[in-house]
């Protein structure tokens, strides 16, 4: 390859590792529960099909926000279910490293619903954060 300007790069690589403990259900019957404003840090794996359930409690009729952060390659979805485990909300993803998103639900009832966090396609992986308000 011929480049008018010379090329030099250099680059530093760097690992880091941390401890996650996952608190989370794999079936919406094993939903763990996330309290309002506390943060969940979660892993999706590539080729796993197993998604993230976490089960919130609205006290009163509001409009859910869920707030999705974090650092993946492929994407990562949440979505707002019903416990007869019937879609509430369109996915919301983060598509990039570092992205931030925000799902706002409709205005709905006081009652038990959950929180799905799962993989955007079969090759997508990264950790994340959920928080909802």
């Amino acid at each position: 390859m011929y480049s008018k300007y010379p090329i030099c790069s250099f680059f530093n690589i760097s690992a880091y590792t941390c401890k996650i403990t996952k608190n989370c259900g794999t079936k919406i019957k094993k939903a763990k529960k996330l309290k309002r404003n506390n943060v969940r840090l979660g892993v999706i794996i590539a080729e796993s099909k197993q998604s993230d359930w976490y089960k919130i409690k609205i006290t009163k009729s509001k409009k859910v926000k869920a707030y999705l952060t974090g650092k993946n390659c492929g994407g990562i979805k949440v979505a707002l279910y019903n416990k007869r485990g019937k879609r509430l909300s369109n996915y919301g993803s983060i598509l990039s490293r570092g992205a931030k998103f925000t799902m706002k639900s409709k205005k709905i009832s006081a009652g038990t619903y959950y929180l799905k966090v799962s993989r955007f396609n079969k090759k997508s992986s990264g950790y994340y954060n959920l928080k909802w308000k």
